[in-house]
């Protein structure tokens, strides 16, 4: 919790004071929490920043600090902002007597830059004839409007692409694409909102899909911002989309349960589009998840068109996170080895973002979290070196014996089954 530091005397002219918690450095995400809080002598109306309104909360270590300001309040809320890394960030305060702006220049992140730039070598590899900054100003002028985020802007596109999950015929538009028909099976498929739901019972039995509690929320990285852009005319598929808080009206948001920004509800396996629809397709740490993913890269490819952009990721060394299942992490050669035969391979290889310092860091804290508080103790006092030496000379030390049985099978070197044939 930050240092308060009652600096403001009573003063009914006095604009509001604005201290921002989080983030203190840019963040790697164009997607991100914010948290801060405000202080004022006339009424706060409202804290938000662009599009987004934050929620106000109490502040419990700045009213004691400020005992003679009358309006005290905390505000924590997500941010979307494409241009964090080149602009302050802004936060607008509206009280009952004025609307001011407070700017923060964020410190610098190392690790974005040295990303940024990795990724924007990745596209010129690809397209060395476009600038990816201008792509991915491009990209930015393609975000929907959250105000239609209840109705779909990209029917008009899923009408000339959806197909039929159960016996792959084309869907027809009808009531002004309020629903989709089957011409052959006769199945109707409604459109809710900007929503259309293919996943049958059939689907979520013979892939095991399950609602989960968990939500997958993450921005599109430098890459795929810049992807977004070069397509701008074309169409994306995002398979796995997650709950990415930016929406482009160029990206179909494929996941297996609706979210806010949802288009198309199905799974990996069997996608409910014609052969060669899409200019570029995106599987982010996706694959990892779904039960059959040589089937499911192969459905990647199908829908593909010819000379199409493939972009994908899926983790090597991560422990189990599971939205709802994991099944299968893949070293570089595997996942090579799941659309190789088809796709010419450009670039591979470990982004900046999957340093095995990641790998060590959430390890070592989901271990730390597994551990009674003596043991954590212990455990959190060894150096690098301590762990250097044989692991069997530390299998009888507390903070290994004791560690919870459900951590351990998140961060596993190895797991078993021992079985028989029925």
């Amino acid at each position: 919790m930050p240092q308060v530091r009652k600096n403001i005397q009573q003063n009914k002219s006095l604009p509001p004071t604005v201290h921002l918690d989080i983030p203190t450095r840019i963040p790697r995400s164009t997607v991100f929490d914010v948290a801060g809080w405000v202080v004022s002598n006339t009424e706060i109306l409202s804290v938000d920043s662009g599009t987004a309104s934050f929620a106000l909360s109490r502040r419990e270590d700045v009213e004691a600090a400020y005992p003679d300001i009358d309006f005290v309040h905390g505000f924590t809320g997500r941010l979307s902002c494409p241009n964090v890394d080149r602009q302050p960030m802004t936060i607008t305060v509206k009280t009952i007597n004025e609307t001011s702006e407070h700017e923060f220049n964020l410190a610098s992140n190392p690790m974005l830059s040295i990303s940024k730039k990795e990724k924007f070598a990745r596209f010129q590899s690809a397209f060395p004839s476009s600038d990816p900054q201008e792509c991915l100003e491009y990209s930015v002028s393609l975000e929907i409007e959250p105000a239609l985020i209840e109705v779909s802007p990209k029917l008009d596109q899923l009408a000339k692409i959806l197909s039929c999950p159960t016996c792959h015929t084309p869907l027809q538009s009808r009531d002004a694409s309020k629903s989709f028909e089957c011409g052959k099976c006769a199945r109707i498929y409604a459109v809710d909102g900007r929503c259309i739901d293919l996943l049958s019972d059939k689907l979520k039995q013979k892939y095991g899909v399950k609602k989960s509690e968990a939500i997958a929320s993450r921005a599109q990285d430098p890459l795929a911002l810049a992807l977004i852009g070069y397509y701008r005319d074309g169409l994306i598929l995002d398979c796995g989309s997650g709950f990415p808080m930016q929406d482009y009206s160029n990206v179909i948001n494929l996941e297996i349960e609706e979210y806010a920004n949802t288009d198309v509800i199905s799974v990996g396996e069997a996608l409910p589009f014609l052969s060669d629809s899409f200019d570029a397709v995106f599987s982010f740490s996706v694959l990892e998840h779904v039960k059959n993913p040589f089937k499911s890269a192969n459905e990647l490819v199908r829908v593909l068109k010819p000379g199409g952009t493939m972009y994908l990721s899926a983790p090597f060394l991560q422990p189990v996170h599971a939205y709802p299942h994991h099944y299968f992490n893949m070293t570089g050669q595997g996942l090579r080895s799941l659309v190789e035969k088809s796709i010419e391979i450009i670039s591979s290889g470990v982004p900046v973002s999957g340093h095995p310092l990641f790998t060590l860091s959430w390890i070592l804290k989901r271990w730390a979290q597994g551990l009674p508080r003596e043991s954590r103790e212990e455990f959190e006092n060894q150096s690098i070196k301590d762990f250097l030496c044989s692991p069997d000379l530390l299998i009888n030390e507390p903070y290994v014996k004791e560690i919870d049985p459900r951590v351990l099978d998140d961060i596993a070197c190895t797991t078993m089954i021992l079985g028989r044939k029925v």
